[in-house]
């Protein structure tokens, strides 16, 4: 908007109550741009943490998996119980929890008649008792 000066020439420019508009507005549109961005720091964040609790899964399966191997397969060594786990930094965040159960049931896919079956489910919860980020079961046959 343009208004005369004093000499009678006119000046170009805006007037501060337009600028003070103009700052207005695009304030109120970067409010949702910016809680967007949180949002997609927070998908990350969980992606993340359910990234690390399966990885924290399969080491303790395949750790598991590796002493029953090297202690020989017929040795009972695997005991029935449940197991929690409270891991260390840089993994202070989770919980792992190890349930051995034993199952003489033939009834169970895969256990043979003349075997005793464990059946070992890994889970990794979000430390004191958070939500569960990732679960393995697996059978163990002696």
């Amino acid at each position: 908007m343009t208004r005369p000066a004093a000499s009678g020439l006119r000046c170009g420019g805006f007037t501060l109550l337009e600028l003070i508009l103009v700052i207005v507005l695009l304030s109120v549109a970067a409010v949702p741009i910016l809680g967007g961005f949180n949002q997609v720091g927070r998908g990350l964040e969980v992606s993340q943490d359910g990234q690390i609790a399966l990885q924290l899964v399969q080491e303790q399966a395949e750790n598991l998996l590796a002493d029953k191997r090297n202690l020989g397969f017929a040795d009972p060594s695997l005991n029935a119980g449940i197991t929690l786990t409270v891991l260390a930094a840089p993994y202070a965040r989770y919980d792992r929890t190890v349930t051995i159960v034993n199952h003489t049931s033939v009834s169970l896919n895969g256990c043979p008649n003349t075997g005793l079956c464990k059946l070992v489910t890994v889970d990794v919860n979000l430390a004191g008792g958070g939500r569960l980020l990732a679960t393995t079961s697996f059978m163990v046959v002696q």
